[in-house]
């Protein structure tokens, strides 16, 4: 299945359990999943996650400081078509680079991270 295809439907999965209050949701194991949703437990976006043969078990976070985590979901915007960024241009726009989530070779880093280690790459999503 296409990783553009698995990254919208997890977030609306996240969305949707956001507005309907839901403390865990289910969505379908794969691997690019299984990497996504460790990055969010890692930067604070999910409290956890488990697995259950096929299936994903996602704890959702509902606050941190005052603020609803869906605001930070709903400004997730998953690019359509695949834009490589490079370091050169990270490095360019230092100040703007936290905006951005990226596939490297060295795993799923936020645009400053992946300034820290030299490297470009694949563009997953950005915040707005």
């Amino acid at each position: 299945m296409n990783y553009r295809k698995n990254l919208s439907d997890l977030f609306s999965h996240i969305i949707n359990g956001y507005i309907t209050n839901v403390k865990i949701i289910k969505v379908k194991k794969n691997k690019f999943l299984f990497s996504i949703l460790h990055f969010l437990y890692k930067n604070g976006y999910i409290f956890g996650f488990y697995v259950n043969k096929n299936i994903l078990f996602v704890e959702l976070k509902y606050r941190l400081s005052g603020y609803k985590f869906i605001n930070f979901f709903k400004t997730f915007n998953v690019l359509h078509k695949k834009t490589y960024l490079s370091l050169k241009k990270l490095r360019k726009n230092y100040k703007h680079s936290h905006f951005f989530v990226l596939n490297t070779h060295k795993g799923i880093l936020l645009g400053h991270q992946a300034v820290f280690w030299k490297t470009g790459g694949l563009i997953l999503w950005k915040f707005s």
